[in-house]
């Protein structure tokens, strides 16, 4: 009676855990459907006009959202590269027309 207890018990844990699907999340969500999927963020912070939800899942996601709506979701580690990228042209341009 134990086994089938301990059985059940296990089976009911495994059906309630939230399962951290980021590829579900789709620019124009609001947030209340970005929290059904992915759960709350344990950090938000704020970045200008827009707040920057961060997860801790292993590929660190971050959810971008203005005004109750996703503008966009992506890794710590994307985001890093984006912004390289854009500094890298931005100093580029600015050479460019220091010359």
């Amino acid at each position: 009676m134990k086994k089938i207890f301990l059985l059940v018990l296990i089976a009911f844990a495994g059906c309630s855990e939230k399962r951290n699907d980021f590829t579900k999340i789709k620019i124009g969500m609001k947030t209340a459907d970005v929290v059904k999927l992915v759960g709350v963020p344990p950090r938000k912070q704020p970045m200008g006009d827009s707040m920057w939800w961060l997860y801790t899942d292993p590929d660190k996601h971050m959810v971008i959202i203005n005004n109750d709506t996703v503008a966009n979701c992506t890794t710590q580690k994307d985001a890093m590269r984006i912004m390289d990228d854009a500094l890298r042209t931005y100093d580029s341009l600015h050479k460019k027309k220091n010359l």
